[in-house]
């Protein structure tokens, strides 16, 4: 576990949502895709793939890589979970 401190409900969206816009989506976005983020539920996070990432053979592996960064940067209890919205 992390020694930060607990993150309040509102203070983890925001982080998430930072962490999304600048770090994950200008590499997806270089490669012609993008994600959503559809929801936040505890310490699961939906996220959907669009453009060139929806149905990618490889979004799994993404999929991973965002609850990585995620966990690295935000809170490492979080789960990433891929969700077609």
């Amino acid at each position: 576990m992390s020694d930060r401190p607990k993150l309040s409900n509102l203070k983890k969206m925001q982080l998430v949502q930072e962490v999304l816009e600048r770090d994950i989506r200008p590499m997806l976005r270089a490669d012609g895709g993008d994600l959503e983020l559809v929801d936040i539920d505890g310490d699961n996070v939906q996220i959907a793939f669009r453009k060139a990432c929806a149905g990618c053979a490889s979004s799994g592996n993404t999929a991973r890589f965002v609850e990585m960064k995620l966990r690295e940067l935000v809170y490492d209890g979080l789960r990433v979970q891929e969700v077609s919205a």
